[in-house]
This record gives C-alpha cells, sequence and structure tokens, in this order.
C-alpha cells in the first residue's frame, strides 16, 4: 500500500516537473525574425536593341535581394533614361552600368552624341587654345579675324575680328585613341567639339578662310551673347577707342 503511495507521489511530482519545464520552454521570449533588405534596381520592361536610346517608358524599378542583387546594377531612373545602350538588353533584365555608354572615353563618341549633332576635329596651340587650360566638358566661344572687303564682290578688305560660334562643347582633348580614350603626351594639338551641323561647317570656313582663336567661357555661362551689343574690332575701332592720333594727311 505504502509502496503504491509512493509511485503515485513519484508520478505526481514527475508531472508537475514535465508540466513545469515546458511552461518554462513556451514562455521564453521568441527571437525577431530579420526582416528581408531588398534593394530597387532599373529593370528593362520590354526588349531594348544596341545602339538605342534609353526612354522612360522602356524601363521601371523592381525590388531585388539584397544579398543577391549584382553590385553595378542602377538604381535610378535618371541613370539610365538618355543614354545608349552598348548591347541588347533584353525584358525584365536589371540594367548594369556596363550596358550603357556612359562617358565617350569608354565607349566612343558616337555614343554620347545627341541627335542633330556631330563631331569634328579643331587645330589648337599654345595661343588659339588658351594655353592647354581647355579641357573636356570645358565650352569655348570661337574669335574670328577676317579681312572683310568693303563692297561686296571685292578682294582684300580692312582686317576686322568678331565674336562668331559661342558655347562650343568640348569633348575631347588631343588625338583620340580608341583602345581607353588616351590623350597624347604634352600640349595636345587638337580638340574634338560637338556642333549642329550648320556650324560645323561655319568652323571649317573660319578654320580655312580666317585667323581663329578660342575665348574659354565659365564652368556654368552658357548664355548666347546678342552680337548687337558687341561691335567688331577693326584698326579704325582701335583708334577711335583708345584715342591713337592719326598722323596728318600728306599734300600730294
Amino acid at each position: 500500500m505504502k509502496r503504491g503511495r509512493i509511485f503515485i507521489i513519484l508520478g505526481i511530482l514527475l508531472g508537475v516537473i514535465v508540466f513545469a519545464a515546458v511552461f518554462f520552454i513556451l514562455a521564453q521570449p521568441r527571437g525577431v525574425e530579420k526582416p528581408v533588405e531588398t534593394v530597387d534596381l532599373v529593370v528593362a520592361v520590354q526588349e531594348i536593341p544596341e545602339r538605342t536610346e534609353v526612354q522612360a517608358p522602356w524601363v521601371t524599378l523592381r525590388p531585388f535581394l539584397a544579398e543577391s542583387a549584382p553590385p553595378d546594377g542602377l538604381r535610378r531612373l535618371d541613370e539610365v533614361v538618355g543614354k545608349t545602350t552598348v548591347q541588347r538588353i533584353y525584358r525584365d533584365e536589371p540594367i548594369l552600368s556596363q550596358m550603357l555608354a556612359i562617358t565617350a572615353t569608354l565607349y566612343g563618341i558616337p555614343y554620347v552624341l545627341p541627335e542633330g549633332m556631330v563631331a569634328v576635329a579643331f587645330p589648337i596651340a599654345d595661343i588659339s587654345g588658351v594655353a592647354g587650360a581647355i579641357r573636356p566638358g570645358d565650352t569655348v566661344d570661337l574669335l574670328l579675324s577676317l579681312d572683310v572687303p568693303s563692297a561686296e564682290g571685292e578682294s582684300g578688305g580692312r582686317r576686322t575680328t568678331q565674336l562668331t560660334l559661342q558655347d562650343i562643347a568640348v569633348l575631347h582633348i588631343g588625338r583620340w585613341v580608341a583602345a581607353g580614350g588616351e590623350t597624347e603626351q604634352g600640349q595636345a594639338s587638337v580638340m574634338i567639339v560637338k556642333l549642329n551641323r550648320q556650324d560645323a561647317l561655319i568652323l571649317k570656313w573660319a578654320r580655312e578662310n580666317g585667323t581663329v582663336d578660342l575665348a574659354l567661357r565659365p564652368a556654368t555661362d552658357h548664355n548666347i551673347v546678342d552680337l548687337g551689343t558687341i561691335e567688331a574690332v577693326h584698326i579704325d575701332y582701335i583708334i577711335d577707342q583708345y584715342k591713337y592720333p592719326r598722323p596728318p594727311a600728306t599734300e600730294r
């Protein structure tokens, strides 16, 4: 009888211990699940051919797991829209930086020329090229000196200097090297500029028929000066402006 009571008491104690252990385990705070980290990448919503300027409706942002997202994937639409593709991009494919022509140095000038513009080479020297101060990305004005005839159809004439083309964008300084776009050593003898086709013809004519110097513009100045506010310079202008005394006329 006593042995039976002992077994009953032991069973009760064991049950209490098991219950307490289960309660203790359940009462422990559960670990907080770490949220899944994502990043938004630019994705093509349609196939985009090579050598094509990307339009806004062709791309969108979609989330990707941060741990598996390509490190060179582009994350802003403005990094893609307006850029030119250097390879075919397929639908739903994330757009990587190497798929686009970001700079002329990497992919060549044709990829960064806007529609309607052309690249033109122009010779420069120490004086005409602002002593080597011009750099890619700068803009320059063209100062042209010509012998202006007194009447249409006449040859020769009075030497006159005037501001002509303005805000010319400089794409490259030095001879272009296809592999890497490196500049020549020392003082460059040529630069590549961006112009519309009409201005390209004007630049060619000026180079072949007059004396051309370049004026370097401030980095943020893209205003076009009204030529009506600027007076062309010739010998009479210099004499009158700076009060040079004219010699007395000689008697014949």
